[in-house]
C-alpha cells in the first residue's frame, strides 16, 4: 500500500472526528484514544446519518490499531459520506495528499495566481526549447544575390547573358539566367554554394561561398574572353586592313579547330566552318557574314579549338 493512501486515510480519520465532535462537543480526545462509549455513539451515528455499520473490532483494528494498510473501500466510503463527501474519491480529490506521520514537513500553501504562473511556465520553457532546437537543427531559409562585373571595364556584364549552373553533388546543374543587370538571386538553406558561371565574352569561372547569418549583395568580377570578344567587334566593325585582321586570326584559332554556326529556325540547323574557311568569311571585303553573336568558346593551348556562334544580321 503505498504512503499516499495511507496519509489520505489519516486525513480522512481527522474528517470523521471533526465531524463526530459537532454532536458531541465533549469528546476533546483524538479519534485513536476513543472509549468504548465514543465507539458506541460513532456507530449510532453512522447508522442514522449514512445508514452503515461497523464492529467495535474493526474499530479498534483499523482505528486503533497500527496502521500498516487501509481499510476496504465500502468502509473509506461509509467513512467519507459521514464525514461530508460523496465516497472516498470524492475525499481524495479534494485535498491535496498529506504526508505520512514519519516523515516531517512544512506545506506551504501557494497562491491561487502564483500556481497559475507556474503551470504557464512549465508550458513555455518545452515550447522555447523546442523553437532553440529548432532553430539549430532546422535551418532557415535565406535569399542571397550575387552580380557580376567586368574585371577590367568595372561594368556590370550585359552584352551577353551570364548563365549561372548551380552545382550539388549528386545532382545535375540547375541552370539560372541572370537579369538585365547581370545579377542572379538563389533562396536556400544550404550553408554554402557553388556554381559555374559562363558568358559569351566572358572566361568561365566556378564560385564557392560559404554563408554567415547575413550576406549583403556580392559583386564578382569576371575577366574578359578576349579572343571571343575580338571576333564580335571583328564582324561589327569596319576595318579596311583585311591582311593585318588575317594575321590576328590566325593567331587566335588553332589549325584543327571546328567552328559551328547555329541556324536556329532553319532546316540546315548548323553549318560547319574549319579555319580558314572561317577567317576568309569574316574577312572577305564583300562579306556574306556579318553581326556575330559568340555563343561558347574552348581553348586549346590558348588558342580557340572550339567555338559555336550564331549571325543576328546578314549583310544587305
Amino acid at each position: 500500500m503505498s504512503s499516499a493512501e495511507l496519509a489520505y486515510f489519516q486525513k480522512l480519520k481527522l474528517e470523521v472526528a471533526i465531524t463526530y465532535k459537532k454532536v458531541y462537543p465533549s469528546c476533546d480526545i483524538p479519534i485513536e484514544e476513543w472509549t468504548s462509549q465514543d465507539i458506541t455513539n460513532f456507530q449510532e451515528e453512522l447508522l442514522q446519518h449514512v445508514k452503515g455499520q461497523l464492529s467495535e473490532k474493526w474499530f479498534y483494528t483499523h482505528i486503533k490499531g497500527r496502521q500498516d494498510k487501509i481499510p476496504r473501500l465500502d468502509m473509506l466510503n461509509m467513512l467519507s459520506e459521514y464525514a461530508g463527501f460523496k465516497n472516498w474519491r470524492d475525499f481524495t480529490s479534494q485535498f491535496v495528499a498529506p504526508q505520512a506521520e514519519s516523515v516531517q514537513t512544512t506545506v506551504v500553501p501557494v497562491p491561487e495566481k502564483a500556481n497559475s504562473w507556474t503551470k504557464w511556465i512549465w508550458v513555455l520553457i518545452p515550447t522555447a526549447i523546442a523553437i532553440y532546437a529548432a532553430s539549430i537543427f532546422i535551418p532557415s531559409e535565406r535569399t542571397y544575390y550575387f552580380c557580376f562585373i567586368d574585371a577590367d571595364l568595372k561594368h556590370p556584364i550585359t552584352v551577353a547573358p551570364v548563365e549561372v549552373s548551380i552545382l550539388k553533388a549528386g545532382q545535375s546543374p540547375i541552370l539560372m539566367e541572370c537579369d538585365t543587370d547581370g545579377c542572379f538571386k538563389i533562396t536556400t538553406s544550404e550553408k554554402s554554394i557553388r556554381f559555374a558561371v559562363s558568358s559569351a565574352y566572358h572566361k568561365p569561372d566556378t564560385i564557392t561561398r560559404h554563408f554567415s547569418n547575413r550576406v549583403p549583395p556580392e559583386t564578382i568580377k569576371l575577366k574578359t574572353d578576349d579572343y571571343a570578344l575580338m571576333i564580335h567587334m571583328f564582324s561589327n566593325s569596319n576595318i579596311d586592313d583585311w591582311k593585318k585582321r588575317r594575321a590576328q586570326l590566325d593567331d587566335m584559332i588553332a589549325d584543327d579547330a571546328r567552328i559551328f554556326q547555329v541556324n536556329p529556325g532553319t532546316q540546315n540547323g548548323m553549318e560547319l566552318y574549319n579555319k580558314q574557311g572561317f577567317i576568309n568569311k569574316l574577312t572577305t571585303p564583300i562579306r556574306s557574314l556579318k553581326n556575330i553573336e559568340v555563343l561558347e568558346v574552348q581553348y586549346s593551348d590558348s588558342q580557340i579549338s572550339s567555338m559555336r556562334f550564331i549571325q543576328t544580321e546578314e549583310a544587305k
